[in-house]
């Protein structure tokens, strides 16, 4: 089932679209609207806060799971090695001047803590991960930051593996790196200049955008835990010829099609795998599919939205 992290960013985007339905930002043909053109910069604002959150949320689960594999740290790629040991000094060091309003003590257990993780990793099994290495050493997220994360975990061409997978989903068509700059530029226009008047169209669009991007990365940055976990030591040597690309990211997909929930394999969208009156029928058939191929699954509702995905 989808962890706290996914449920929280499913729920924000399922408010955001009712957000978007109120007549107040939805008044598109009153483009003067001075209170249309504030919420719509509200939510341009958010949403895009909303999707960061999540990309370095996903990031430090991810460094919480690798702690709990039987890898060794030195045998992790070198780039991660840096990342959650010197390189994430910095991020903490930027975590605690946002936290102003924090106690001494408080701050003090929060270094302590973070400290004693990057510690922990001289220590060949049993070290713990700090999940401040990635997106936390700055105010935003930027789509290099994205990119260059992933090359960390050996992934090549991150941004075409996860526009790639995005288009098997069926939510968008354009690249995802210009889906995500977009919405970095709207956000930051919105929150710094006065006049800015976001589009309706682009804050629509960027439903679909957002839950694209999230799930791309969450199905690469999952399958590369996945990698680690089995101590794949092909994958985990770095030599280029072993990174990871489009092909290398196999997912389940339920969804209604002509009456019928069926279940398909990314790879061969002509062809279910499973099919069945009854939904959770066919979830529970995908989820054992999905299982043995240590592969996401992604389940549309009714109406042909994503639902959820996740890791069964």
């Amino acid at each position: 089932m989808a962890v706290q992290f996914r449920r929280d960013f499913i729920s924000h985007f399922n408010n955001f679209k009712q957000a978007l339905s109120l007549d107040p930002v939805s008044t598109v043909s009153l483009p003067s609207n001075g209170s249309s053109k504030l919420l719509r910069n509200g939510l341009a604002v958010v949403g895009f806060t909303a999707l960061e959150d999540f990309i370095k949320n996903r990031f430090s689960v991810a460094f919480e799971e690798i702690a709990q594999t039987r890898v060794t740290f030195d045998e992790l790629p070198e780039k991660i090695q840096k990342a959650v040991t010197y390189e994430a000094v910095s991020s903490i060091e930027h975590q605690i001047s946002i936290r102003k309003h924090l106690e001494h003590s408080d701050k003090l257990d929060f270094i302590q803590s973070e400290a004693e993780k990057i510690a922990s990793t001289s220590n060949e099994r049993g070290f713990k991960l700090t999940g401040y290495a990635f997106g936390f050493g700055k105010s935003n997220v930027s789509g290099t930051d994205v990119k260059e994360a992933l090359n960390c975990f050996h992934v090549k061409n991150p941004w075409e593996v996860m526009t790639s997978i995005a288009q098997v989903i069926g939510l968008v068509s354009l690249p995802l790196s210009n889906s995500y700059q977009n919405a970095s530029n709207r956000r930051h226009k919105a929150a710094h200049v006065a006049q800015a008047d976001t589009p309706y169209s682009d804050l629509e669009n960027y439903v679909g955008e957002a839950i694209s991007i999230a799930i791309s990365i969450d199905i690469v940055v999952g399958r590369c835990v996945s990698k680690i976990s089995q101590i794949d030591q092909d994958y985990l040597s770095g030599d280029r010829s072993k990174r990871l690309g489009e092909e290398d990211f196999p997912f389940y997909l339920v969804k209604k099609v002509r009456g019928h929930w069926k279940a398909y394999l990314s790879s061969n969208l002509d062809r279910a795998k499973a099919t069945g009156r009854e939904k959770s029928e066919v979830v529970t058939r995908a989820e054992v599919l999905a299982t043995g191929l240590d592969a996401a699954l992604v389940v549309f509702d009714e109406s042909g939205d994503v639902e959820d995905w996740y890791f069964p």
